[in-house]
């Protein structure tokens, strides 16, 4: 019997109390981090986005080398012919793409035989890229 009572009386464990603190704890660290997380994976968006824009850039400058339009003499590129080439399937541009930026490429700007801007889609998303 002397064995029961020293069984009953010894407390070992949490209390409710000490366990609602350490809940309330976790949850202010919760809130204070979660924002952060969400910044993180904003800007790791937008970084992705601005690389996958660079890809078309460097694309629309092979199509244009490829095609001798940098030669003297050669007709300079339009911003309409770069556009084509990128709506069209199959073509040298999205060949080049494939893979590496999954979004549409629109609204090239060109410079006599440079590409010096573009505008990048993705998931609803749209960088535009201006090169001086």
């Amino acid at each position: 019997m002397n064995r029961f009572k020293k069984t009953v009386n010894n407390k070992k464990g949490f209390t409710l109390t000490e366990i609602i603190v350490v809940l309330i704890i976790m949850a202010v660290l919760a809130a204070a981090l979660i924002p952060s997380f969400l910044g993180f994976v904003n800007r790791a968006n937008n970084e992705r986005l601005l690389s996958e824009a660079r890809v078309g850039m460097v694309a629309a400058q092979v199509v244009i080398t490829e095609g001798g339009l940098t030669a003297a003499g050669a007709p300079a590129v339009t911003a309409e012919a770069l556009n084509t080439q990128a709506a069209t399937a199959g073509s040298r541009f999205n060949q080049l793409v494939a893979g590496d930026a999954p979004g549409t490429f629109s609204a090239f700007a060109i410079t006599g035989n440079r590409v010096t801007g573009l505008t990048y889609t993705r998931d609803g998303n749209t960088v535009t890229i201006p090169i001086p």
